[in-house]
């Protein structure tokens, strides 16, 4: 798969010739950029926030090849010690609004995954439009831009990299005060916060394992629900990757583009499950078989969030109905415990990209 290269690596090389004063401005931000930030809570590193632009939100909503950000490895290790990636007490997470082309206050926001490429089971959801511009007012508030001597541009600028800022607990707006919990009321990480209604420990995970970034899409749309867009992981060596997620429009050529509810290959599975699964469109795959009671359609790694998963049963494979079984965010696999004591009945699932 290609890969995209956002310019750390490239701007590290400059960094190193610049005189010490052409750096004392603050690391380079603008609207629509994504943060990533580190935090640990036990030393070495405790109360200095390490935050990096990796680039402009619209390139992680658009883009479809791999995009290596590059390696943070030097500054992680300066501050946190060498053995940063193993650490507990460490946190990472991301979070911008707005892109190029978005609607006002959009938002993007990361959550730790369990298994690396398969979306945060939970998937977080905000309320309302009011909840979600609180929220991107303090995504704004960390990134600096509207308040002089405050957020990530007025932080000190790493030696390693002009796009990595080092911030402490005197920054106005820094990266811990923005990022839960035990931030302040009224940021993401407040714990008074009634300015929105998901879980706000979800946005961080430790770096060993992987995060989702979610999309919500700002007025005049009034999105609720998030869509999942790919994953970062950080490698031991501190380059940090991101992978697209999958969706069936980038999917669809492997079934000669058919549409989800139609069956190329003939198998009895249709186009949007092979593509939820992530079997072999176009040569036969099995449907999944009943195990102690259930039957368990995995979720491919990687793949984006769909409109519905439902699970849906026949008696005479005409009439089809959704069972209270069925996901309608379709996060992870989706497992259906058959009744006892009836007829005999059919059960398919039903995928809605």
């Amino acid at each position: 798969m290609k890969s995209t290269y956002i310019t750390l690596k490239a701007i590290a090389a400059l960094v190193s010739v610049l005189p010490v004063t052409a750096l004392a401005a603050g690391p380079t931000a603008s609207q629509g950029v994504l943060l990533m930030g580190f935090r640990s809570t036990g030393d070495p590193g405790a109360g200095t926030y390490i935050v990096v632009n990796i680039g402009q939100a619209a390139t992680y909503r658009d883009g479809t090849a791999d995009i290596t950000i590059g390696t943070i490895n030097g500054q992680l290790s300066e501050t946190f010690g060498s053995e940063w990636q193993s650490r507990t007490d460490i946190q990472w997470s991301v979070a911008g609004i707005t892109g190029t082309s978005d609607p006002a206050n959009t938002l993007y926001l990361s959550r730790g995954q369990t298994t690396v490429g398969v979306p945060a089971a939970a998937c977080p959801t905000i309320s309302g439009p009011s909840q979600r511009a609180t929220i991107a007012a303090n995504i704004n508030d960390a990134l600096g831009l509207s308040t002089a001597g405050s957020g990530f541009d007025d932080s000190t600028v790493s030696t390693y990299n002009a796009l990595v800022g080092v911030e402490d607990g005197t920054l106005f707006n820094n990266w811990r005060v923005f990022m839960g919990p035990g931030g302040t009321i009224g940021k993401a990480g407040g714990t008074g916060r009634s300015d929105f209604g998901w879980d706000e420990t979800g946005i961080e995970t430790t770096p060993s394992k992987s995060l989702s970034l979610f999309r919500f899409r700002g007025d005049p749309d009034k999105e609720v629900t998030a869509t999942y867009l790919g994953y970062f992981k950080i490698e031991t060596n501190g380059t940090v990757k991101f992978t697209h997620s999958v969706t069936y429009d980038s999917w669809k050529s492997v079934v000669n583009n058919q549409s989800a509810d139609q069956d190329y290959d003939g198998d009895g599975i249709s186009n949007g499950v092979e593509w939820f699964m992530g079997t072999n469109g176009n040569g036969f795959t099995p449907n999944p078989q009943i195990v102690n009671g259930k039957i368990t359609w995995p979720r491919a790694v990687g793949n984006a969030t769909p409109s519905s998963v439902k699970v849906q049963t026949s008696i005479d494979l005409q009439t089809w109905q959704n069972t209270v079984t069925g996901l309608e965010s379709g996060i992870g696999s989706v497992i259906y415990t058959l009744p006892t004591g009836l007829p005999r009945f059919f059960v398919r699932l039903s995928v809605t990209p």
